[in-house]
């Protein structure tokens, strides 16, 4: 009888012990499909990006659109990752430039203390358009310069360390009188003309009459779209500072 009863007990805990083994196989197996299922997830997802981000901007622009003058710089990398460049200001010693250098654009963020005080984006590719940084939406058509000299104010232009027009405007309190910036920064340097720039250039740094400056301005951009956009709450010369000389882009690209 003894005997009968040991054998029970023993059959039982072998039968417990089998559906435990079982059922931690199940777990087991489970863990591991939902391990390769997130696996499979991200890679659709990157193959997703990637095949978006060849056809379309879509993918840059909703990324971009989430950049805002405030932002906590760890949000940034939230988004973007570390950048892949940072330059002290040389206008302001508290200020660091962050520099994104995409295939299709390069973002550079104004840095104060952990904090986003401006930032400009430059679209590298021809139907890369930079969006409106008011509205956040991206823009229907691309922003003609010669429309935007019709407030002209403030502009800075440059033809040595590379060749650019940048004109400013003051978006006055109900955007808190940050400052925005439009232009078109030529690292390629098929676009402007140079002897229309050298012109320009010069008048801006001796003193002619505005509508002669406004004129060769108006030459030298008559056919050319916005490849740069920037806000900023700080100083317009550290925005101008944050754009890469030719040297660099040619360095780092």
């Amino acid at each position: 009888m003894n005997s009968v009863v040991g054998t029970s007990e023993r059959g039982e805990s072998k039968s417990m012990f089998a559906r435990l083994k079982d059922k931690i196989i199940v777990l087991s197996l489970s863990l591991m499909a939902i391990g390769n299922w997130s696996d499979t997830k991200s890679m659709i997802q990157e193959a997703y990006v990637a095949v978006v981000s060849n056809f379309t901007n879509v993918y840059e622009y909703e990324s971009l659109a989430k950049v805002n003058v405030g932002s906590n710089i760890d949000y940034i990398y939230s988004i973007f990752g570390a950048p892949q460049l940072i330059k002290p200001s040389k206008y302001d010693d508290a200020v660091t430039i962050n520099y994104y250098l995409d295939k299709k654009y390069i973002l550079a963020l104004l840095i104060e203390d952990k904090r986003v005080v401006g930032y400009s984006i430059t679209g590298l590719k021809a139907d890369f358009h930079p969006y409106s940084l008011q509205d956040k939406q991206p823009i229907q058509s691309p922003t003609r310069l010669v429309d935007r000299l019709e407030n002209l104010n403030e502009f800075s232009i440059d033809h040595f360390n590379v060749k650019y027009f940048v004109l400013f405007e003051d978006l006055g309190k109900r955007y808190l009188f940050n400052q925005m910036a439009y232009g078109f920064v030529d690292y390629q340097g098929t676009k402007l003309d140079e002897s229309l720039l050298v012109d320009a250039y010069t008048q801006a740094n001796s003193p002619e009459p505005e509508d002669s400056i406004a004129s060769t301005l108006s030459k030298l951009v008559s056919n050319e779209t916005a490849n740069y956009v920037a806000i900023t709450e700080k100083a317009m010369p550290l925005l101008v500072d944050s754009i890469l000389t030719q040297y660099e882009y040619q360095f780092y690209y």
